[in-house]
């Protein structure tokens, strides 16, 4: 009999809740499956059984497995973060259901490595708390010395891949997991978790290098905050996103070294000779040359007229630019996404006999051939 014919004895609520949790509205989800919003309604209020077939198209577009759906009631889950993104954008570009998937996944790895930590005898970070009335220069200052990094270790790196590697191991050190995630940059450029468990930053791994290392200080300070959310890094409206910018380009660029080492006369700075060392002094810190721009409006040697008109320029310029990515194996790329903390956590408890080989699988959304090359790779 074919699975067209076979009815599934599914709970109505459970479906429901399950598409609205994978973001997606009855008319969207009806032409995903072939079938007309009538008729999915009906299977959510309980007037009809699903075929078996469309459920099983269900399962696959809500990223559940079968036996979800004939739970007696939809499972307590944690809600997402709080969307903070300015209203037009929110509007032209909400949270996708992919989006929405990241979202649960990355609180899926959160609650996991919270439960390790625990088990392993790892202590949670203790955060600085910071609130809108800090001074950002102090604040991301201090995060550097608690970090341990100078800016001759920074200007010694040899270019922006090394720099967001060397970045993220140092927040992974200090027990702070950064994930990396396929979002679309139109509808965020990362968020934070934070709850009761592991603070958590992630990033989108559609971003460009310059902007993961920029993403990563400026979600280290919603952190400092005590937020979760996601958040819109292009928003200068409010004064918290404001600060958040200030702090991540006050990290990146402290003020007395920048200061010391900037030697241009400003009188020609529409000359293309201001462009070319603007980008020197970029690669020097490994950041984009409109962090740059903005220190130097923010430490007030330009206008922001002038910030605002140069930018636009350049916008205009890297129009068209695509973002390259080197080759990696499949186990880096494992590493990339789910970072070094996570994966070492993971298999750091499967040493130590807290969990089996099988948990491990399950834990790390992975197959066993790849387990071992994970830990060739790892560092604990």
């Amino acid at each position: 009999m074919a699975n067209r014919s076979i009815l599934a004895p599914i709970t109505p609520e459970v479906l429901r809740k399950a598409r609205e949790i994978s973001g997606y509205s009855i008319n969207m989800i009806a032409n995903k499956v072939g079938e007309s919003p009538d008729k999915v309604e009906n299977w959510e209020n309980g007037a009809e059984l699903p075929p078996l077939a469309r459920l099983k198209k269900l399962s696959n577009y809500y990223k559940r497995p079968l036996a979800y759906f004939f739970l007696p009631t939809p499972p307590r889950e944690l809600p997402n973060p709080a969307d903070f993104r300015s209203f037009p954008t929110q509007q032209k570009y909400p949270l996708s259901p992919s989006t929405k998937f990241i979202v649960r996944k990355a609180r899926k790895y959160q609650k996991i490595a919270s439960n390790l930590v625990a088990n392993l005898d790892i202590s949670l970070p203790i955060l600085r708390k910071i609130t809108e009335d800090s001074d950002p220069e102090i604040q991301a200052n201090d995060l550097r010395e608690d970090l341990g990094c100078t800016v001759d270790d920074q200007i010694e790196w040899t270019n922006e891949s090394e720099a967001y590697k060397k970045w993220r191991k140092l927040i992974e050190n200090n027990n702070i997991m950064v994930l990396q995630f396929p979002i679309p940059l139109e509808e965020a450029r990362g968020f934070t978790l934070l709850g009761t468990m592991f603070p958590t930053i992630v990033v989108s791994s559609k971003d460009s290098i310059n902007g993961k290392i920029f993403t990563l200080f400026h979600e280290y300070a919603h952190l400092l905050f005590r937020d979760e959310g996601i958040y819109s890094i292009s928003d200068y409206s409010t004064r918290k996103e404001t600060f958040c910018n200030h702090f991540s380009g006050a990290f990146l660029v402290p003020k007395n070294e920048f200061l010391k080492m900037f030697d241009f006369d400003l009188r020609l700075f529409n000359s293309i000779d201001f462009d070319r060392y603007i980008t020197s002094l970029a690669k020097k810190f490994k950041v984009s040359r409109y962090v740059v721009l903005r220190r130097l409006e923010i430490l007030g040697r330009i206008t922001n007229k002038q910030y605002s008109e140069k930018a636009k320029k350049w916008e205009e310029e890297d129009k068209g630019k695509k973002v390259g990515f080197g080759k990696s194996t499949y186990a880096e790329k494992i590493i990339a996404q789910k970072g070094n903390l996570y994966v070492s956590l993971v298999l750091r408890a499967n040493k130590q006999g807290i969990i089996n080989r099988g948990t491990v699988i399950r834990y790390l959304d992975e197959k066993e051939k790849h387990i071992s090359a994970l830990e060739d790779l790892v560092s604990y």
